[in-house]
Formats: structure tokens, C-alpha cells, sequence
């Protein structure tokens, strides 16, 4: 249920807070695959969110090449679900250029 899923996907963010990076990319990735299950569509809000959470996780562990490939495909959906010039698409392009700066 979306409830459920939107609390690993807080869990996920907690344990990134912790610096406990492992523990939040496994959480992160239950949450995507969970919202992909549960909404019945690739493209929903709720994943591109965990793509950004993964993407930073990742950065955060020093793969930023893994951590920008997570973001891309982030902005990727960003952009089917909303347009160009949505909000997320803009963040998801903030937090790729901090990646590769």
C-alpha cells in the first residue's frame, strides 16, 4: 500500500541522515520497486523521488558516477510525468550538476 511505502522510503531517509548508506540504498530501492508495484506504472512521483534519495546516497558513498547515472534516469521519468519545466525536473538538474561539479 502507498502508505507503506511511503514509510521505507522515510526509513530510507532517516538511515541517510545516519550516514548509514547502505542500509538507506537498500531502503531506497525496496521503496522504488514498491512504488512501481503498488502505483502499476514506471513513471509516478513517488519513484523519481527514490531515484534523487538513491542518487545522493550513492554520491555520498563516493560513486558519483553511479550516483549520477540514478539521477539521470530520475530526470528521465521527471520529465514524462510533469514537463520540462516542472519542479522536479529543475531539482533533478540541481542535483546532477552537483554531482559533476
Amino acid at each position: 500500500s502507498l502508505p507503506d511505502v511511503r514509510a521505507t522510503l522515510e526509513a530510507a531517509h532517516i538511515q541517510h541522515s545516519g550516514r548509514a548508506l547502505s542500509k538507506a540504498l537498500d531502503l531506497a530501492q525496496e521503496a522504488c520497486s514498491l512504488y512501481q508495484r503498488v502505483t502499476e506504472a514506471p513513471a509516478h512521483p513517488g519513484v523519481v523521488r527514490c531515484l534523487d534519495l538513491m542518487a545522493s546516497i550513492l554520491f555520498d558513498a563516493g560513486e558519483p558516477a553511479h550516483g549520477a547515472a540514478n539521477a539521470i534516469k530520475g530526470l528521465g521519468l521527471a520529465v514524462q510525468i510533469g514537463g520540462f519545466d516542472s519542479p522536479d525536473v529543475i531539482g533533478t538538474h540541481l542535483i546532477i550538476f552537483q554531482m559533476l561539479v
